[in-house]
């Protein structure tokens, strides 16, 4: 709660960081979140080639049932699912690698 002494050091310093200190940190930030999207992106493009897999699997074999549900009419779902987060994932990567150059002048400069 605050109960540490000030010292005449942080009484008279600035509480906040500097320009170029928190674009170091906002820059890491995104660097993280750029490798967990494109990770997600990646678990993505599994998922849907295995999807297909089974939609291939059930025209040889048959239809196949799960749960009481049509294993076809799930995947079809899924593969829908995943073309829309597909759609936003784009996005969103293309701002973080934008924000990510942007704090890369600003840390040189």
């Amino acid at each position: 709660m605050g109960l540490r002494k000030k010292t005449k050091q942080s009484a008279t310093g600035n509480a906040f960081m500097g320009t170029q200190q928190a674009a170091i940190w906002l820059g890491r930030t995104l660097s993280t979140h750029d490798v967990m999207i494109r990770v997600t992106s990646q678990l993505m493009d599994i998922v849907t080639v295995q999807q297909h897999m089974i939609d291939e699997m059930q025209k040889h074999v048959g239809p196949l049932s799960f749960e009481d549900a049509d294993i076809a009419e799930q995947s079809e779902k899924i593969l829908k699912e995943l073309d829309e987060i597909r759609g936003k994932i784009g996005p969103v990567l293309k701002m973080v690698n934008d924000s990510c150059v942007v704090l890369e002048k600003m840390i040189e400069g």
